[in-house]
């Protein structure tokens, strides 16, 4: 109850502040902000390593929650805005793909290495972590803000920035329609992958033991399907993987109760192969018609929308899978998600937005 407690605060801090985070990387400059959020998850980190009551494992998570909320968007932003006043910005897809597989493969060494340090000294892996994000800091000093769309800090401009921010992602009719399907299959991904996802393989069959080498491989195999859609993007269009990805996700989890052991865990690898080719298509898409003055709050944003359902779900996923199991509650959240795309299809217009980027020679 006291972890479920602490996940709980995490995850509703970074969702609460994501937002207004944004606004304040466009007005307060990009580098500063990755700096605020270097320092806080250093903090916070720090907290944890050397936590021995309830009270500073709690705030140690609010903490890392502010790093986080401050991190996400912001270096998105930076690159895209980097690349743009290089007038390359065509080359995103291609770096955001090296970055994502750069991240995963630390993920997946971090993973191995963290498990065996935690054996031996339990406060190890928090306190590495901790002298990790202090290392980003130091870098990060080192980066140049873009001169783009720049914009003096107050609190009349913050408020404008978020309100801004926000409308971005919805400019249009077409453009709603667009970003709401985004939205939707985003975060039924994210629910498989913070929740249900290693439910999932323990009620397929999995052991403790094996649980953790196969989750500590799944990285590889995501960093893998990154590295071979940035060599081969040009042959899969962002529509065809907004078209495919979806079709994955539903078919693997609406038969849930019926896979057997390899089936399942077959369903599994094949979400984690294809849901970072979705982060960075839909990453590439949305910053083509975002404002450079307003690109790290619509991010922000959107990263909020996206983890929503699962804060308003978390609860209630756990519930249903003490009380039923794990393959029935995916099903039942499948249905609902279908449902809720058909809908969208059926009043989206027929036109699509123009947000398609050209691809890099």
């Amino acid at each position: 109850a006291g972890i479920g407690l602490i996940e709980m605060v995490g995850y509703l801090t970074i969702t609460l502040i994501d937002i207004p985070t944004g606004a304040i990387a466009d007005l307060l400059g990009k580098k500063k902000t990755l700096l605020l959020s270097f320092l806080f998850a250093t903090i916070g980190n720090l907290m944890m390593g050397l936590a021995g009551n309830f009270s500073l494992l709690f705030y140690s998570v609010f903490a890392i929650g502010i790093g986080s909320a401050l991190y996400s968007g912001t270096h998105e932003a930076l690159i895209f805005d980097s690349l743009k006043q290089l007038k390359q910005e065509d080359f995103f897809k291609k770096v955001l793909s090296r970055i994502h597989v750069i991240d995963l493969l630390t993920l997946c060494a971090a993973g191995l290495i963290g498990s065996r340090l935690y054996v031996i000294n339990h406060h190890l892996p928090f306190l590495l972590t901790a002298a990790a994000t202090f290392l980003g800091f130091v870098i990060s000093l080192f980066l140049k803000e873009p001169d783009i769309d720049t914009e003096k800090f107050s609190f009349t401009n913050y408020l404008r920035q978020t309100t801004q921010g926000f409308s971005q992602l919805f400019p249009d009719r077409q453009t709603t329609f667009f970003v709401l399907k985004l939205i939707l299959i985003l975060s039924f991904g994210y629910i498989l992958k913070e929740s249900l996802d290693m439910s999932l393989a323990i009620k397929f069959g999995l052991k403790d033991s094996q649980l953790g080498v196969v989750f500590a491989i799944l990285p590889l195999i995501s960093a893998g399907a990154v590295y071979l859609y940035s060599k081969r993007a040009h042959l899969l269009p962002n529509t065809l993987i907004y078209f495919l990805v979806p079709i994955i996700f539903y078919a693997t989890t609406i038969f849930s109760p019926w896979f057997t052991l390899p089936i399942g865990l077959f369903t599994i690898v094949l979400r984690n192969f294809s849901f970072p080719i979705l982060e960075i298509a839909s990453s590439d898409s949305i910053n083509r018609f975002i404002s450079s003055k307003y690109r790290a709050t619509a991010l922000s944003t959107l990263n909020t929308l996206t983890a929503l359902p699962y804060v308003a779900t978390a609860y209630f996923i756990g519930y249903f899978i003490d009380t039923s199991s794990a393959t029935h509650t995916i099903t039942v959240i499948s249905l609902v998600y279908i449902l809720i795309t058909l809908t969208l299809h059926l009043f989206s217009p027929k036109t699509q937005p123009a947000i398609q980027p050209t691809s890099p020679k």
